[in-house]
């Protein structure tokens, strides 16, 4: 495996998401936390976010490219009620190195990045996504229509539980990095 792809496509990613979050949040002394939940171990204090990865066989080739979600999270006040504290993303070591070849790690890297932040991850416990999986959120709902999309924001029914209610539905964004799908 190219460990040097990997890690400029973790550094990558990391990067983008660090130009778009804005603000900052307390600290979390990690000791309080489970050390069993990240194969990485946790930093004595977390500042912000800390996401734990590792790579592994999921499935047979090109099937479930990675998964991610939180393992900790604030519960805040106000409008952003759930903040990761601490996530895991995995990563299956037998597509790695077609997603390098292809061009396509840094793009799951940010989509698993994005999943330990709350994106798909924390619309339910929020009460950001209905039963019928529309999609309420205030701010997405406000940027939805500058998008050229109409109604409001459909989040996926496809593609089974790691895909269906978690990401963005194809049908207006097509190939963001929050669909459920890679096919470029």
């Amino acid at each position: 495996m190219d460990t040097i792809a990997t890690a400029d496509a973790l550094k990558k990613a990391r990067d983008k998401l660090m130009q778009v979050i804005i603000g900052d949040l307390f600290p979390i002394d990690s000791t309080e936390l489970d050390p069993n939940n990240c194969v990485n171990g946790y930093p004595d204090i977390i500042d912000d976010t800390y996401i734990c990865g590792n790579d592994k066989p999921i499935d047979e080739d090109l099937g479930i490219l990675g998964f991610a979600g939180p393992s900790y999270w604030r519960i805040n006040s106000g409008v952003q009620n759930f903040t990761s504290i601490t996530g895991q993303m995995t990563f299956d070591i037998v597509d790695i190195p077609f997603m390098i070849a292809n061009g396509l790690l840094e793009d799951v890297v940010l989509h698993e990045m994005l999943h330990v932040m709350g994106f798909g991850t924390a619309w339910e416990p929020a009460g950001l996504v209905s039963a019928s999986n529309i999609y309420s959120g205030a701010n997405g709902q406000a940027v939805w229509s500058e998008w050229g999309c109409v109604d409001t924001p459909p989040v996926e029914n496809d593609g089974g539980e790691g895909t269906a209610g978690k990401h963005w539905d194809e049908d207006c964004l097509e190939d963001e990095s929050e669909d459920g799908r890679k096919t470029n």
